[in-house]
């Protein structure tokens, strides 16, 4: 850090236990303030979750209270909502983020929450699943002509066969990025701001969405 002048970092621990809520609070802890002692900054990355401790191991193990005490930045990541472990739905409806930075306004200061948008999608085949690339994306309305819908979430949602299997994908293209974005406005106006995960997973005009709502 010191020999290429970072100004910190951010901490995405992932797959921790619920047991080890207390030992990462303090690893955090004492990471920030040797930071912080440095003059740098720390962020850290945590599961989403509707209230305290959460309701499976990974977010247990995240005390966000403490967290955000310690951290300059908490950045949540408010996408895979739906994944292997459900149906085939939406990565991030902007109601159910709403409701994650409903809680975190209980127990994180707005000025430093940052908002983690997705930029991947996913397909379900019978209960397997795979992640998506906007190139994915394309291919598909290529090669498959699936139908195309834009259920509540405003993701898109593309139906289709292939191998005798019903596959369905939900992809955040930019018409859901700027849904998502428009919700937090209008409901989290003081957040500090978003975090994108992943670029070159995304579709290239999410960029316009983005730039038209907070650019300043």
């Amino acid at each position: 850090m010191h020999e290429h002048d970072y100004d910190g970092l951010d901490l995405d621990w992932e797959a921790l236990q619920a047991a080890q809520r207390e030992r990462f609070s303090l690893f955090v802890e004492e990471l920030a303030r040797l930071l912080h002692e440095d003059g740098r900054v720390l962020s850290v990355t945590v599961y989403p979750k509707l209230s305290e401790p959460g309701g499976w191991d990974a977010p247990r193990a995240q005390d966000w209270r403490r967290l955000a005490a310690a951290a300059d930045r908490l950045t949540i990541m408010t996408y895979n909502y739906s994944g292997s472990w459900s149906g085939p739905g939406p990565l991030s409806p902007p109601a159910w983020m709403d409701r994650v930075l409903d809680f975190a306004a209980t127990v994180v200061p707005p000025e430093k929450t940052v908002v983690g948008i997705g930029f991947y999608g996913r397909e379900w085949a019978g209960t397997s699943t795979t992640d998506l690339v906007w190139a994915d994306v394309e291919r598909l309305r290529t090669e498959e002509t699936p139908r195309e819908s834009r259920p509540a979430s405003r993701e898109l949602r593309l139906v289709y066969r292939r191998d005798g299997i019903r596959r369905e994908s939900f992809f955040p293209d930019a018409v859901a990025v700027a849904a998502k974005l428009d919700m937090l406005l209008a409901e989290h106006p003081q957040v500090r701001g978003i975090c994108c995960w992943l670029m070159g997973q995304e579709d290239p005009q999410a960029w316009q969405a983005i730039a038209a709502r907070l650019r300043d």
